[in-house]
């Protein structure tokens, strides 16, 4: 979470997939076979943001000063 209180999740996906929790839809496809994402979420839980990536993400670690750092792996090219 950030100082605003907002969730980043981060995680890997394959074939489409709807990112938004409530009733709206929200979908992205995989480039390849499986990409990665990282989800932005309100303090109420709903979809503010999802970035798509070309890879598998592997880690979102938040640090004391509110940065975050994201880790992973990247395939291929753009």
């Amino acid at each position: 979470m950030d100082k605003q209180g907002r969730l980043f999740i981060s995680g890997g996906f394959g074939g489409t997939a709807d990112f938004d929790p409530g009733p709206g839809i929200v979908y992205h496809s995989t480039v390849g076979s499986s990409d990665g994402y990282t989800l932005i979420l309100d303090t109420a839980g709903n979809l503010e943001d999802v970035i798509a990536l070309n890879g598998s993400i592997l880690n979102i670690e938040p640090m004391p000063s509110a940065s975050m750092y994201l880790a992973g792996v990247f395939k291929d090219s753009l």
